[in-house]
């Protein structure tokens, strides 16, 4: 699977202008990296043969430029979650942080997932719920403040999964956020070599021999990576990178001597407190015995790394809980991600959504021209046009938890389904899968309480439309929604498009649909933060997911909000039904 660098840390404290981004990560700065070799896969994941080697050879390239790193190999799911929680839990505001990853890797409808060594998944919707999600280091690492985040990820030598639907070779490519530099070790969706003959993959191979080199700034030290493993690879595999680092940036200055560690002793002949702290430290940190962490934190109270041990000590706790059997005489009641039922009352399949946490809302630093727009309705309003991609109406993003599961229609309720229970069909375009359209919300309500069900409220839509994905839509526009550009101005049967990975079909496009919330533009400014259910009262009620007549792309994203009135009879806008099933 192709090997994706993640450059989230500053690499060496050495700025050739200071600007708003390199001055985050000052002089000083504590350099911290993790580093994760996994290759002792089972089946269905082929073993890899130098992913171990690669995270072992890295963890020596950066001590020798001075970094604290952190190793875990082979790791479990468990394993992982555990380490890298309490990597990005160590790192401090200003502080340079780098992640490495070698092993596979995966991409599910554009998302990047890290592949543990005991990875069993049937399908690509169980796989995103047992792999590790590469967005998240990202995210966790600019939430605590690091003045410099950097990310190698060599995670895609092949694909033994690429047959899932939404499934593709490689991984797909990054948006690098504020300070941070992304580095692919071959081009988005291609697969790089894991060099089966040598000692080490190939990009990692050239990587650890000009990371020590003093004098290459970041860009530089990834250039000559490129054009190493092209000339080797003959041009089958190209590095690729993308950045939001501004200023010139060094893993090595000129002058710059090698040090073994962290910290260097003036006196090594009299090893300091610290240096022997470090060394138990690190004879310590990649082991599992919870016993060996409540040492340290008897020995060294106020440590160096007393942050670190504690997390990694109430997580192997955490861990030891989990794995006692379970009793026998309980079962599971609660259903799982994936699983679907059929509602005798309209005849329609609907599929279980989790609860869960998630950023609801438009990112503003989306770019777009009004051109992804066309001509705006006066109902709605660009945030900072031409510069955003969102409305006034979806912003600020903010984080929302839905604390109970529910069941949702895997489809827009169809004409069959709309005719059974009401026995009218008051769609313009005839079919009997095809969505039901021209229904006025209050309709629409009387509908899903007819079946035993109700309309989502907005933040249950939009949660369950995203599918776990934080872009503005989960996939290719014209591979998951009919829009104008490709419904030639009618809707479509249902499901012929792909699903997101809850298994959801059009959730945006054919046709808009209601949701139970009063409409507010500035409602996302002062919502709740746990199921939120709208404002009290309002004029219009919301609509979601654009529809086959939307004009463009810009249309059809998981955040934007639209106020219709309820009346509304329009050929535009459809409904699809949750809560609870038997």
């Amino acid at each position: 699977m192709k090997a994706l660098v993640l450059c989230l840390l500053g690499v060496v404290p050495l700025f050739a202008q200071p600007d708003r981004d390199l001055g985050r990560a000052p002089v000083q700065a504590r350099r911290l990296a993790l580093v994760i070799g996994n290759d002792a896969y089972i089946p269905p994941a082929n073993p890899l043969h130098n992913a171990v080697n690669d995270a072992r050879s890295m963890k020596a390239a950066l001590e020798d430029v001075g970094f604290n790193v952190q190793m875990s190999l082979n790791a479990s799911q468990q394993q992982m979650e555990t380490v890298i929680d309490e990597f990005t839990g160590s790192v401090r505001p200003g502080d340079v942080a780098l992640f490495f990853y070698s092993g596979h890797g995966m991409q599910i409808s554009d998302q990047n997932y890290l592949v543990p060594v005991d990875f069993q998944a049937r399908t690509a919707v169980d796989a995103k719920y047992r792999a590790y999600p590469a967005q998240r280091v990202q995210e966790n690492l600019e939430a605590a403040g690091a003045g410099m985040q950097i990310l190698i990820l060599d995670a895609c030598r092949n694909n033994p999964f690429k047959s899932w639907r939404g499934s593709s070779d490689g991984l797909a490519a990054m948006q690098a956020g504020r300070g941070t530099y992304i580095a692919f070790a071959t081009s988005p969706g291609k697969v790089a070599d894991d060099n089966p003959t040598g000692r080490n993959g190939l990009f990692t191979g050239e990587l650890i021999q000009v990371i020590g080199q003093p004098g290459l700034s970041i860009d530089q030290l990834f250039n000559r990576v490129r054009e190493q493993v092209s000339k080797r690879s003959h041009g089958l595999q190209l590095p690729w990178s993308t950045s939001s680092v501004t200023g010139d940036f060094y893993f090595k200055s000129f002058g710059e001597s090698t040090v073994t560690g962290p910290t260097r002793d003036k006196n090594p002949s009299q090893p300091s407190d610290l240096t022997v702290e470090l060394t138990f430290w690190n004879s310590i940190k990649d082991e599992i015995d919870p016993s060996l962490f409540e040492d340290y934190l008897s020995r060294y109270p106020n440590g160096q790394f007393i942050t670190i041990a504690k997390s990694k000590l109430n997580r192997l706790r955490a861990s030891a809980e989990i794995a006692k059997p379970p009793n026998p005489t309980s079962r599971p009641t609660d259903p799982h991600v994936g699983d679907k039922k059929v509602n005798p009352k309209d005849g329609l399949t609907y599929v279980w959504i989790p609860a869960g946490t998630f950023m609801m809302g438009c990112r503003e630093d989306v770019k777009a021209s009004r051109t992804a727009y066309g001509l705006m309705p006066s109902s709605l309003s660009f945030a900072t046009a031409p510069k955003s991609i969102c409305t006034k109406a979806e912003i600020p993003q903010h984080q929302v938890t839905i604390t109970h599961g529910f069941w949702m229609g895997q489809t827009e309720v169809t004409q069959t389904a709309y005719q059974r229970v009401t026995n009218k069909n008051p769609s313009h375009f005839i079919g009997a899968l095809r969505p039901v359209e021209s229904v006025p919300w209050d309709e629409a309500v009387a509908y899903c309480n007819a079946v035993g069900m109700r309309l989502p409220t907005e933040a249950e839509w939009e949660y369950a439309a995203r599918g776990d994905t934080v872009s503005e839509r989960y996939g290719n526009v014209d591979a998951i929604a009919w829009y104008a550009e490709n419904s030639d101005k009618e809707t479509h049967e249902v499901a012929h498009k792909q699903p997101n990975a809850y298994g959801l079909y059009d959730v945006l496009g054919n046709v808009w649909e209601w949701v139970a919330d009063w409409y507010h533009e500035a409602y996302y400014r002062r919502s709740e933060k746990i199921d939120p259910s709208g404002p009290a009262k309002g004029e219009y009620r919301v609509s979601r997911g654009g529809g086959y007549k939307s004009r463009n792309s810009g249309y059809v994203r998981v955040s934007l909000r639209a106020p219709d009135e309820p009346r509304n009879r329009g050929l535009l806008i459809g409904v699809r039904c949750v809560g609870n099933l038997p």
